[in-house]
Parts: structure tokens; C-alpha cells; sequence
């Protein structure tokens, strides 16, 4: 997976334009897991120091639109903060969530290597996908078999 600034053009959701309604249902779920979400400018982010999703709207990627993925990636990222990272894994894999988790809380994901980070953001989407946990309506718009086979494809990463 090629990353490009803030474009993840292989994220689930990356090519789809993110609406209104699915702002909304990001900040219910959101809401759902005591985390604030915030539109300021600097990019878009997960701070597990201050339980805050950061989505910048006024700078949108390089499709010119803030997408689905986005707002998936970010979440994915509070929701495992929050419900335990390597939860719904098994333990070797779980050890590496974790410990990855651990470097992104400090560094942010961008402090991992490059396939580590690719690794991650799978990882993280896969701990959710396999918790049969609620799924958010703006995640909805995401075939939950793309979301999954982009989680299951980890290990082509690691």
C-alpha cells in the first residue's frame, strides 16, 4: 500500500467523498467511545493522550475530498484504543498490535517503519472486523468484505 501525504488509496473508503451524515455518525460513534472529534487544521489523527480524532477538513487529500477512509482509519484507531488493542487475535499477533499500538501512541503511526505501518492500520481494522463489535453507519458505505479482506491481508505486510 502506497502512502502519499494523507492518501491511502488503498484504505477501504479512501476513494469515496466523506458526507455530511457520515461526519455525523462519526461523531456519535465517537461519542459511543468518550472521544471528542475536533475539525482544526494539521491533519488528520487520533491523540489517545487527550481521547481526540482530529479530522482536517479544510485540507483535503489529493483526490480533493476528505474520504470515507479517513474517517474509518482514525476511528478504527480510538475504537482499538479504547476496547484493547490485540484483543481478537492470536497472542503472537496480538504482542505485535500492541507493541506497534504502544510506538503510535507516542510517534504517531507515521513513526513506525513503512510496512509496519501498513501493517498496523491492517492490524487495527482486523481487531475490530473480528470483534463482531457494532459497526458505525459511515462505515456502512464500506462493503464489510472489503474492510475485512483489506484486514486479513496483514500478513503480506509484516
Amino acid at each position: 500500500m502506497a502512502y502519499r501525504g494523507d492518501d491511502y488509496p488503498e484504505y477501504p473508503g479512501s476513494a469515496r467523498p466523506a458526507l455530511k451524515e457520515d461526519f455525523e455518525a462519526l461523531r456519535h460513534a465517537c461519542g459511543q467511545l468518550g472521544v471528542t472529534l475536533m475539525h482544526e487544521s494539521g491533519g488528520h489523527f487520533f491523540n489517545p493522550a487527550s481521547w481526540v480524532i482530529n479530522i482536517d477538513t479544510r485540507t483535503p487529500n489529493a483526490r480533493g475530498f476528505v474520504s470515507l477512509g479517513h474517517l474509518t482509519d482514525e476511528f478504527l484507531h480510538a475504537w482499538n484504543q479504547r476496547h484493547g488493542r490485540g484483543r481478537n487475535m492470536d497472542r503472537r499477533l496480538a504482542e505485535q498490535h500492541i507493541g506497534w499500538g504502544r510506538t503510535a501512541a507516542v510517534h504517531g503511526t507515521r513513526g513506525l517503519g513503512s510496512n509496519q505501518n501498513i501493517c498496523f492500520h491492517k492490524l487495527e481494522a482486523l481487531n475490530f472486523v473480528d470483534s463482531k463489535a457494532d459497526v458505525p453507519r459511515f462505515i456502512w458505505k464500506i462493503p464489510l468484505a472489503t474492510l475485512r479482506a483489506f484486514a486479513y491481508s496483514w500478513a503480506q505486510d509484516s
